[in-house]
């Protein structure tokens, strides 16, 4: 029985895949190795039973088998971990040794079971090394990182970025949980976080505010993930602070829908507000309108005074249109100057009148641009809401047909849609299509306005003016089409056309017996903002072979004083080629710019001219255009002349050409050679016209010349801004000077006469039988009785000089202020002065003038 035990313990030692060894207690000298030992040390049995347990160990692993020997005799302790043994080859390997107490051949042993542990101990390391590098990137890591405990808020380690990112020390972090760096208003939102992470999964998270340790606010993004922390399951949460990207996106999304230089919203948010109103009307029933406003002839205020100006301007129309709402209500800049206007909650129909009404009023009170002035005026178009079926683009749509309504009945004025207007609309579309096809299909003709001498009645030139032969709609005036043509950039198209038409027919006068005759055509303001106009100029006179000096540009005068038209107009004027200001007096611009600008020709507006109705009327802006176009060595052309009596006027003043329906209508190319040969009027053959050329001395002088001093005295004080201005005559034979005219603050004084010192300079010079000739007038000519009575801090004064260079007089002025007058202003007197002396053909000497001879002065 017990050989059959022995024998099954036997068998049960060498099939047992475990490494076994039995070992003399106290020696631990091995008894017996079973056959898995053999493999994995590679010891015969033969040498294993010459050795001991300890000679199986790695060196330096001495002492743990001693202490393995205490542990049995002290403690009775029979299982020991982590010792290193090595094979026959040299090959290391840990084991786990646990000891079992066995009678082998009648004495006492131990059963020693070595499980190899290399496995187990290598992934322990690897984890411990692990935990060191997770440790060290957690510290060194830029991002503020926390980690917190599994089922818990409770922070277990923070990182060396958070505690400077937070402001706390590490040791405060881990009295804190996640939830004590909230935002106070986004309390819940941690729990809301855990139960993300539980239900659904997720381990990023956005939009979560957090603050530092001094109660500064920032916003993070947080990314979770669950890591085995010393041991025990936990959260890392990586903290990446977005402030400035969310304040870059929130800045970026308000430039989408804003826009940059009011910042209102822009169309995109206005379109989407109005969905946002029309939406509600299911819900509130409340009425709301649109408002589309849309400033008048803006364009003319960027033409005259640059765009900087322009864009300042716009900034306090926005301002202005602020003022103008009420709480809750929406202003929007749609683009260029038109603005746009939502009203919700509307108490009644009247209501958005109310508000255009204000808006209007609002723009008209003058605004400060570029060192002066501007008053704007504006259309608006309103659009009231019908119900919640009504799509929103439809209120908007309405609001801007009854704003192109407003536009076509006079502007400046608010205009509330009504459903008759859609088919207007529908007809300006439809026109606008046929206007592109009339172009392709050569629908347009040309007619010639004649242009004459203003005294000989000779036509001088005429003026290309182009019509529509519409096939449904008859012979269509310009009125009708080229607003639409410039708003819809067909302008290009059909200048190009007119041009080329013109100087064809041009040239073919000039080959014909009626011989060359000047051609002006119509240049659109688009056509100076293309690089293109001069090469086309250029390509049509080389195709029509037309001399350049036959052709004259007609350009409005916004258009004309742009800078960026400034060398354009340079390059064209060099090819031969005259440029004129068509319907000069009606925009911005400044008389003093004019001087700067490549100009032959200045056209006065017919608007001007139908306020002349009689020879004697009082139309000082037409005599100032005419002095200053002369001075500048200008021609003067006046448009609109329809009467004999504004002829008169015209050619008193000194106005060189008339173009209008006393000349004739526009007429068919053909019929212009026989106006040439048959001049359309008439010589001017009044002999009070020849009195008035006269010396000055003729006692029959006529009143116009009078008329002529009082209108240039009146515009001379408004143009300078001095207080008083005067037109002096040398008496020579007196040695005085006379005041013949003055103007003050009130009106002009021709009657009181005042006697100014004679300059002792000047009676140094004073002729004796001859013409008195200088070149420049003494500053004594200023020191007059009115004139010494006032502190003046402006004194300025030009000599009147006849033709042949004498002296009639001065024409001079005086402010108690300072007023800059260097440029313009001494500028427009001498141009008054040079009209003045135009106007008296005979020279002035001593021996033809006495204190007798004067101008009339009227009663």
């Amino acid at each position: 029985m017990v050989h059959e035990s022995a024998r099954s313990f036997r068998q049960l030692f060498e099939d047992n895949p475990q490494l076994m060894f039995v070992v003399e207690q106290g020696t631990f000298r091995i008894l017996a190795a079973n056959q898995a030992a053999v493999a994995r040390y590679g010891y015969t049995r033969g040498e294993f039973l010459d050795m001991r347990i300890p000679d199986l160990r790695w060196p330096g692993e001495m002492a743990p088998f001693q202490e393995v020997t205490d542990a049995i005799a002290g403690e009775g302790r029979t299982d020991f971990q982590a010792f290193r043994t090595r094979t026959k080859q040299g090959d290391s390997f840990d084991i786990e040794l646990h000891l079992r107490e066995v009678d082998f051949e009648r004495r006492p042993a131990w059963l020693g079971v070595l499980e190899d542990v290399t496995e187990r101990i290598k992934l322990q390391y690897e984890l411990v090394e692990r935990a060191r590098s997770f440790r060290a990137l957690f510290d060194a890591n830029p991002q503020p990182m926390f980690v917190r405990e599994e089922g818990t808020f409770r922070i277990v380690a923070a990182n060396t970025a958070a505690v400077a990112h937070y402001g706390y020390t590490e040791s405060e972090f881990l009295d804190m949980t996640v939830p004590d760096l909230r935002w106070p208003a986004q309390m819940g939102q941690f729990q809301e976080i855990a139960d993300a992470i539980a239900v659904d999964g997720r381990r990023g998270f956005q939009a979560i505010r957090h603050r530092s340790k001094g109660g500064c606010s920032f916003d993070v993004e947080v990314q979770v993930r669950d890591v085995d922390f010393e041991g025990r399951h936990a959260w890392l949460s990586v903290v990446d602070d977005v402030t400035d990207r969310l304040r870059l996106q929130r800045e970026l999304e308000h430039q989408a829908f804003h826009d940059s230089l009011t910042n209102l919203p822009n169309r995109a948010l206005f379109y989407n507000r109005v969905e946002h109103v029309q939406r509600r009307l299911v819900r509130s029933r409340s009425r709301y309108a649109v408002l589309l406003v849309d400033l008048d002839d803006f364009k003319t205020v960027n033409d005259s005074f640059g765009h900087c100006a322009g864009d300042e301007l716009l900034l306090e129309v926005s301002r202005r249109l602020a003022e103008t709402m009420r709480p809750g209500d929406t202003a929007a800049r749609l683009g260029g100057d038109e603005f746009g206007i939502i009203l919700e909650d509307l108490e009644g129909e009247g209501e958005p009148i109310g508000v255009a009404d204000r808006v209007l009023s609002a723009l008209r009170h003058p605004f400060a641009v570029a060192g002066g002035s501007v008053t704007l005026s504006a259309t608006i178009g309103i659009a009231l809401s019908a119900d919640a079926t009504t799509a929103a683009t439809d209120v908007v749509r309405n609001a801007d047909i009854a704003l192109y309504a407003g536009k076509a009945r006079g502007k400046d004025r608010p205009q509330v849609f009504a459903e008759e207007m859609r088919a207007a609309v529908l007809g300006r579309i439809t026109l606008k299509q046929e206007l592109r096809e009339g172009i392709c299909r050569g629908e347009f003709a040309l007619l010639y306005q004649p242009k004459v001498d203003s005294r000989s009645g000779l036509v001088v030139g005429v003026e290309a003016l182009v019509r529509w032969n519409h096939p449904l709609r008859g012979l269509l005036m310009p009125d009708a089409f080229i607003a639409l043509a410039e708003e819809s950039g067909l302008i290009v198209d059909l200048d190009a056309w007119v041009l080329e038409t013109a100087c064809r027919q041009a040239a073919t006068w000039a080959r014909s017996p009626a011989g060359p005759l000047p051609v002006a055509v119509n240049v659109s303001g688009r056509e100076l903002e293309r690089a293109g106009l001069l090469g086309r100029v250029r390509r049509v006179l080389a195709v029509t072979g037309l001399d350049p000096r036959l052709l004259e540009l007609e350009l409005t005068e916004s258009a004309a004083l742009q800078e960026e038209a400034l060398s354009m107009l340079r390059e064209i004027r060099a090819l031969g080629i005259r440029i004129a200001i068509d319907d000069f007096g009606t925009g911005f611009s400044m008389l003093s710019r004019l001087q700067d600008f490549p100009f032959d020709t200045l056209k006065i507006d017919r608007s001007f001219i139908s306020r002349i109705t009689s020879v004697d009327a009082d139309c000082p802006i037409v005599s100032a255009t005419v002095a200053m176009g002369r001075g500048l060595g200008l021609e003067i052309v006046a448009e609109g002349v329809e009467t004999e009596q504004q002829r008169a006027y015209l050619v008193r003043q000194g106005c060189g050409q008339l173009q209008g329906y006393l000349v004739s209508r526009p007429v068919a190319p053909q019929l212009i050679p026989a106006m040439l040969s048959s001049p359309p009027l008439p010589p001017i053959q009044d002999p009070r016209w020849v009195a008035l050329e006269s010396a000055i001395g003729v006692a029959t002088a006529e009143p116009p010349l009078e008329e002529l001093v009082r209108g240039l005295l009146v515009e001379l004080q408004r143009l300078t801004g001095l207080d008083s201005v005067y037109l002096t005559r040398v008496c020579w034979e007196r040695s005085e000077q006379e005041v013949l005219f003055s103007r003050n603050s009130g009106c002009i004084t021709v009657r009181e006469r005042l006697i100014l010192p004679w300059p002792e300079t000047l009676s140094q010079t004073a002729p004796t039988g001859s013409a008195h000739h200088t070149d420049r007038l003494p500053v004594e000519f200023l020191q007059s009785r009115a004139a010494s009575t006032l502190p003046h801090q402006t004194s300025v004064s030009v000599p009147v000089l006849l033709s042949d260079g004498s002296i009639f007089g001065t024409l001079c002025g005086a402010s108690g202020r300072h007023v800059p007058l260097a440029q313009p202003g001494l500028e427009v007197m001498r141009i008054f002065g040079s009209l003045i002396a135009a106007q008296i053909a005979a020279p002035m000497t001593s021996n033809t003038v006495s204190h007798r001879t004067e101008l009339p002065l009227g009663e």
